[in-house]
C-alpha cells in the first residue's frame, strides 16, 4: 500500500480498482475508459523534486519526458523538443530559483546527513506499506516534504466540516506524513519532525513557507488508515464491491442507468 493508492480508493474505490489491474496500454480495448493519468501539475512538482535531488536525476526526468516527432499528442508535457520549458510554463524557473533563495529550506533540505527520494516501507495496522520521502535525516531526526500549490495560502470549502481548510489538508497531505512518520518511528525507534517546505506558481515571484506537520494531524491522518485500510483490503480482495464517485472519468464512462430519475435532483 502507498499513501497515493490509499487516497484513490478514498476518492473512488470502483477507479481505483479498475486502475490497479488495467492492462498495459497497447492490450487496452480501444473503449476502454480513461483513468487519471500523468498531467502537467505532477510533470511540474516533479521537474522541481528531480532539481533538488541531484543534476544526473533532473537531466535523467527531463530527458524521459521530453516529446520526439511522431509522440502522440494526448501525451501532457511541459517541455518543448529540445527539452526545455514550453513558454506557459516558465513559472517553473521562477520557482526553482525562489527555493534556492530559501535559506531554512537549504538548511534543512539540503543538509549534507540528508538521503533524497529515500524509500521506506514496514507494517502499518498489518498491511504492508511502500514510500519515498523527499529528503529524509535520520541522524537528525526530521524529514522533508517539497509541495507545489497554486497559491500559498490557498483554500477551500469543505462540506463536511463546513468550514474552509488550508491547500495542505484539502489534498489530505496529512494521511501521507502521518504513513511516513510511523514507518520511519517503527523502523528506527525514533521522533521524527515533519517539515513541510511549499513555493506556489504566482508569477513574477512565487511564494514560499514552511510548515511543521502537528501531533493532531498525524494522528487524524493515523486514525484515517486504521479505520479505512480493512474495508479497502476488503474491495481489493474481491470480498466488497467498490463503491462508484460517480463524478470521475471512469464513473461516467461506465455508467449505466437502470431506470428514470427524477428531474428534482439535488445538484
Amino acid at each position: 500500500m502507498s499513501a497515493t493508492w490509499f487516497k484513490k480508493f478514498e476518492e473512488c474505490e470502483a477507479s481505483a480498482l479498475y486502475e490497479l489491474s488495467e492492462p498495459p496500454e497497447e492490450l487496452r480495448p480501444a473503449n476502454a475508459p480513461k483513468t487519471e493519468g500523468v498531467t502537467p501539475a505532477m510533470l511540474v512538482g516533479n521537474h522541481i523534486h528531480s532539481y533538488f535531488e541531484s543534476g544526473k536525476s533532473h537531466q535523467e526526468f527531463v530527458e524521459e519526458h521530453t516529446p520526439v516527432r511522431g509522440d502522440s499528442k494526448d501525451e501532457p508535457t511541459i517541455y518543448t523538443q529540445k527539452g526545455k520549458l514550453l513558454s506557459k510554463y516558465s513559472y517553473v524557473d521562477l520557482m526553482v530559483k525562489r527555493m534556492e533563495r530559501f535559506d531554512l529550506f537549504n538548511y534543512f533540505y539540503n543538509a549534507p546527513e540528508c538521503q533524497k527520494e529515500a524509500i521506506i516501507s514496514g507494517q502499518i495496522f498489518g498491511v504492508n506499506w511502500k514510500g519515498k520521502i523527499d529528503s529524509l535525516n535520520v541522524e537528525k531526526g526530521y524529514f522533508c516534504d517539497l509541495k507545489t500549490t497554486a497559491e500559498i495560502d490557498r483554500d477551500f470549502y469543505n462540506p463536511a466540516i463546513r468550514d474552509r481548510e488550508l491547500w495542505f489538508d484539502h489534498w489530505n497531505y496529512g494521511l501521507q506524513m502521518a504513513a511516513y512518520k510511523k514507518l520511519l518511528q517503527d523502523q528506527y525507534h525514533k521522533p521524527f519532525h515533519v517539515f513541510i517546505f511549499a513555493v506556489d506558481k504566482k508569477t513574477p515571484e512565487p511564494a514560499i513557507e514552511s510548515f511543521e506537520v502537528d501531533y493532531g494531524r498525524i494522528e487524524k491522518g493515523l486514525k484515517e488508515i486504521e479505520e479505512y485500510q480493512p474495508l479497502l483490503m476488503d474491495v481489493i480482495a474481491g470480498k466488497t464491491k467498490p463503491i462508484r464517485c460517480g463524478k470521475c472519468n471512469y464513473c461516467r464512462a461506465t455508467y449505466q442507468p437502470t431506470g428514470f430519475k427524477s428531474l428534482d435532483i439535488e445538484i
